[in-house]
């Protein structure tokens, strides 16, 4: 795996020269096993002001995620979970998707390596890598760097399904002896949850025509976690995210329901959104670039806002559609005008 850590080193997107140069360093500690080297530029790393700007927003996830590297090489992995975790979340708030993607690649191979290993965070951590990869190719189809992308991605698969393979065989049960006495079914029930607070609209645009203005709908339909009623009808819960087995609500955060009206977002990946879909939302004014949103967009006539389903293309401040045909819809300029009011987080489909 030091090999592997050592590779995503080299494949840093970085464009300041002495950030460069530091990496360069690291990566000669590496090759060379130059254990004492590396523990002086780790101390640099972790010295206030030992590198010009370090504390700065743009320098700090790259000298954590070189302390999370040299401390993976001198087998404080614990610290190096912690280094690159940090990395992690500087990247993800600066919209840096490939160096996130990195850096989630780098806490994949690291869980597994902790006095304790943690396989189901080390699969988590691949298929963010993974998600944030596609993300990448999903908004910027002509990249010059695409093949390099989709190779990034397989071999990603690949080493998540070996932590996956490996994290069943290490939950399945020891072969029971003649001697001991056979294991008696639970009566514990299961259910579905019922999230009631959970409120319920009209109808959402996704698609030309006139403006809708929304109001809750509390009545007699609740939720749960498999599926929800709607209008006499049994709804399916499909996750956006492809990798989730389940969702997991917080009743300290505000969700939603929307109908969906309209064509556009048809093509959206991993789930198509059709007409008559509804979706399941966590409301909030910001969202992660690639994102599929609510947004609140005025009407071209001035007579209010409109709600839209979109992907949010945060790098270059607009909305995208996803139709079939593709190109079908201009995107939407994203505006001081304009408000995302929630991120989406699963199509409900007739079941």
């Amino acid at each position: 795996m030091e090999e592997k850590i050592r590779e995503l080193l080299d494949k840093l997107q970085i464009a300041n020269q002495d950030l460069i140069s530091l990496r360069d360093k690291v990566g000669v500690c590496l090759d060379t096993g130059d254990q004492q080297k590396a523990r002086e530029i780790l101390k640099s790393l972790k010295t206030d002001n030992a590198i010009s700007d370090c504390d700065c927003f743009d320098h700090h996830p790259f000298c954590a995620f070189f302390s999370g590297t040299l401390e993976y090489y001198l087998a404080s992995y614990a610290e190096a979970v912690d280094d690159f975790d940090s990395a992690r979340a500087r990247f993800s708030a600066s919209g840096e998707e490939w160096n996130e993607a990195i850096a989630w690649s780098s806490l994949a191979g690291t869980y597994p390596m902790l006095p304790e290993p943690d396989l189901q965070r080390s699969i988590h951590a691949y298929e963010n890598a993974i998600h944030r990869l596609r993300q990448i190719k999903r908004l910027n189809p002509n990249r010059k760097d695409i093949k390099a992308i989709q190779e990034l991605i397989v071999e990603l698969e690949a080493e998540c399904a070996r932590v996956l393979a490996a994290n069943k065989s290490k939950k399945r049960p020891a072969a029971r002896s003649a001697s001991s006495p056979a294991a008696r079914p639970s009566r514990e029930k299961t259910g579905s949850i019922r999230l009631p607070w959970i409120g319920l609209y009209s109808t959402v645009q996704a698609g030309p025509g006139g403006p809708i203005w929304p109001e809750p709908d509390l009545g007699s339909d609740v939720p749960t976690l498999d599926t929800v009623k709607f209008e006499g009808r049994e709804f399916k819960i499909h996750s956006i995210n492809e990798f989730d087995g389940e969702i997991k609500l917080n009743h300290s955060r505000k969700y939603g329901w929307l109908k969906v009206r309209g064509d556009s977002m048809e093509g959206a990946d991993p789930i198509h959104i059709f007409d008559g879909d509804y979706l399941l939302f966590e409301q909030s004014e910001s969202a992660e670039n690639g994102a599929i949103v609510i947004a609140a967009i005025p009407d071209e006539a001035g007579s209010g806002d409109m709600l839209w389903v979109k992907r949010f293309d945060k790098i270059n401040r607009q909305f995208l559609s996803e139709s079939i045909p593709a190109n079908k819809y201009a995107p939407i300029p994203c505006t001081k005008k304009t408000r995302i009011l929630g991120t989406v987080l699963a199509v409900l489909k007739s079941a």
